[in-house]
């Protein structure tokens, strides 16, 4: 039996609070890729030095991701691939989804890898292939316990599961956050209210 779903998946209201703690992890690693190009910069090899006074000087984003593209391989380049990412979600989101894979395939064990998926999550819904996106959460979801992006993965996944008709799997993501994120179960448990119950 088909469920009504549009209001878990446009109310916007519903899910302000989820959202905001998206963009905010994204800040976070915006700020964390800039912040740690000054703090150890110094301590980089000659060519990582050379690709992040390029990346400073560079003036325009496509400058920007020349200097990365020609510098594929270095820590430096991928870290440009993030920032840009970040900045490029909203707007040009198969722009973004390229450039977190780019991330992605310098090195997918990165302390910053699931802020650069959950983006790519969200890259794939907003070019409304969410069935990617499920994978791509469900892959955070999986990852250390602990990682601060784990929560927001299974916030995500939960309301996916429900677009879906998913309810069972919905609420085991749910019950997962509550568990295991002392500092979502508010959300969680209001998110578990909003499942509706199948008919038999």
């Amino acid at each position: 039996m088909q469920h009504e779903q549009a209001p878990i998946l446009v109310d916007e209201a519903l899910f302000s609070t989820a959202m905001q703690k998206f963009i905010l992890a994204l800040l976070t690693a915006s700020f964390l890729v800039l912040g740690g190009w000054f703090l150890w910069s110094a301590h980089l090899s000659n060519l990582e030095q050379e690709v992040h006074r390029a990346f400073v000087e560079a003036k325009s984003p496509e400058e920007k991701r020349k200097v990365a593209d020609q510098n594929r391989g270095t820590e430096q380049a991928a870290l440009i691939y993030l920032n840009l990412a970040n900045a490029a979600l909203d707007t040009k989101p198969q722009e973004a989804l390229e450039l977190y894979e780019a991330f992605l395939l310098r090195d997918e064990h990165h302390c910053l890898a699931n802020a650069a998926r959950l983006g790519k999550a969200k890259a794939l819904e907003l070019m409304q292939k969410s069935e990617e996106a499920l994978t791509v959460y469900q892959k955070i979801t999986q990852t250390k316990k602990g990682d601060i992006y784990i929560p927001l993965a299974l916030l995500n996944l939960s309301r996916l599961q429900v677009a879906q008709g998913k309810e069972s799997e919905a609420r085991q993501s749910l019950q997962e956050l509550l568990i295991g994120y002392a500092d979502y179960a508010t959300e969680a448990k209001e998110r578990l209210k909003m499942i509706p119950e199948k008919k038999s």
